[in-house]
């Protein structure tokens, strides 16, 4: 399991850090939100799992605004 527990430095290549944790991982766990349906990089983060054939586990944290199932772009 791979989790950003202690950040990742400024200086790091955070996009290239969470798409190697995406490929090195059997699934992955989404945390859907008001704030990550409406978050770019946590939709990229999403079809990046799905583009590398990675188990998908949604949970709920809190609700979306009714019809509300796509992203802001």
């Amino acid at each position: 399991m791979w989790a950003d527990w202690n950040g990742i430095y400024a200086a790091d290549k955070w996009r290239w850090k969470i798409f190697e944790a995406l490929r090195d991982s059997d699934a992955v766990i989404v945390l859907i939100s008001r704030n990550s349906l409406g978050s770019h990089w946590c939709w990229r983060e999403y079809e990046k799992a799905i583009e590398l054939g990675k188990r998908i586990l949604p949970v709920l944290i809190s609700p979306a605004p009714a019809g509300r199932v796509s992203p802001t772009r």
